[in-house]
C-alpha cells in the first residue's frame, strides 16, 4: 500500500517533468523509506500518549537516533545489543519516574 502511494506520487511528478523517468525507481524506494519512517515513529509515539509516557519515549527515541546516526554501519549483533541495552534504560526511567506501580 506505502509502495503503491509512492509509486504514484512519482508518476505524478515524472508526468509534470519534475524528475527524469530514470530516477522514478531511486525515488520511490525513498518515499517508500521516509514512509516507513514516519508510520514507525508515529505509532510508537501514539502508543506512548495512549500510555501516558510521551517524555520517557521521546528521549528514547532521541538517544537512540543519535547512536543509530553515528554508527551507520554497525553489525546486527551490535544493534540487537543496543537495542535491548536501551530497552532497559528506558524500563529504568519509567521505573524511577513512575514508580513501581
Amino acid at each position: 500500500m506505502i509502495e503503491k502511494m509512492a509509486m504514484g506520487l512519482v508518476d505524478q511528478m515524472a508526468e509534470e517533468k519534475m524528475i527524469d523517468k530514470e530516477a522514478e525507481e531511486y525515488y520511490v524506494y525513498t518515499l517508500v523509506s521516509l514512509m516507513e519512517k514516519f508510520i514507525t515513529i508515529g505509532t510508537i509515539l501514539l502508543i506512548s500518549v495512549l500510555i501516558e509516557k510521551l517524555v520517557p519515549t521521546a528521549f528514547f527515541l532521541l538517544f537512540f537516533f543519535v547512536i543509530k546516526k553515528k554508527n551507520r554501519r554497525i553489525s546486527y549483533e551490535y544493534l540487537f545489543s543496543m537495542l535491548f541495552g536501551y530497552s532497559g534504560y528506558l524500563y529504568a526511567c519509567l521505573r524511577f519516574m513512575y514508580g513501581s506501580g
